[in-house]
């Protein structure tokens, strides 16, 4: 963290979020992404973790990619 910053205010996922089977060289113009069970099992619980604890303000992920993940994703959202 930058010296005198105590929170972020928003911490976006910039990387693809891609399906369960899909490979990175699947997805074609991605060469970086990351599997849906990495993002649900890993990034969600981290970034929500670091939310509660007021380390960041917010986050969210790239809304471009693999339109069914992107889709998939969201809804997982708000059904929490």
């Amino acid at each position: 963290m930058p010296s005198g910053c105590a929170t972020i205010n928003d911490v976006p996922v910039r990387s693809t979020v891609i399906g369960r089977g899909q490979s990175h060289a699947a997805t074609g113009r991605f060469p970086v992404a990351t599997p849906w069970s990495v993002y649900r099992k890993e990034v969600v619980p981290t970034s929500e973790a670091l939310q509660t604890e007021g380390l960041i303000g917010a986050w969210g992920i790239t809304g471009v990619g693999v339109p069914a993940q992107i889709i998939e994703a969201l809804r997982a959202s708000l059904a929490v």
